[in-house]
């Protein structure tokens, strides 16, 4: 139950409920991933790049995205 509530996918929280997770197919992350990529695009207005590198949905205690910003940005903060 613990994934259950630490996911914020709605449709991955009802199949963790009933049971059947394991139909939905790991990548369906990604989808959460674009979440925050076009959170960060808009709040950088600049494209960037997110990966999923854990999930509950794969057994993982948390779900972990890594978001690449775009160099410009990155030299911006030195």
């Amino acid at each position: 139950m613990k994934a259950y509530y630490y996911c914020h996918c709605p449709w991955v929280k009802e199949a963790m409920k009933d049971g059947t997770a394991d139909e939905i197919p790991d990548v369906f992350c990604n989808c959460s991933g674009g979440y925050y990529k076009d959170y960060w695009q808009i709040v950088l207005d600049e494209p960037v790049a997110v990966r999923v590198l854990q999930s509950v949905k794969r057994g993982d205690p948390v779900c972990q995205f890594e978001v690449t910003l775009p160099e410009k940005v990155v030299e911006g903060l030195d």
